[in-house]
């Protein structure tokens, strides 16, 4: 899988983790994929937002870097699971 962002620009990871307990939220778990590019810097500030995809298929939205090599994004179906909805205009 391949993200985009503002700062960080087009970069592949791994899937490490389908669950990760986001700091400052209490004991809220909010489902994310946490993806592993090894020694990549996958986020930076003004990344997020940025899409997580697979080829041509949308996989999610990037909201923050864990550290200098992994970085959580927000899957499509756990966002509309929350009643959310997506503007595609």
């Amino acid at each position: 899988m391949c993200k985009y962002g503002k700062t960080t620009k087009y970069d592949c990871g791994e899937i490490e983790s389908t669950r990760y307990e986001i700091k400052g939220r209490g004991n809220t778990w909010v489902l994310v994929r946490n993806v592993d590019g090894d020694d990549s810097d996958l986020a930076q500030g003004g990344d997020s937002g940025g899409p997580f995809f697979d080829g041509n298929v949308a996989l999610g939205i990037l909201t923050h870097g864990v550290d200098e090599t992994k970085a959580i994004y927000m899957p499509f179906d756990l966002i509309e699971d929350k009643g959310l909805t997506l503007d595609t205009d």
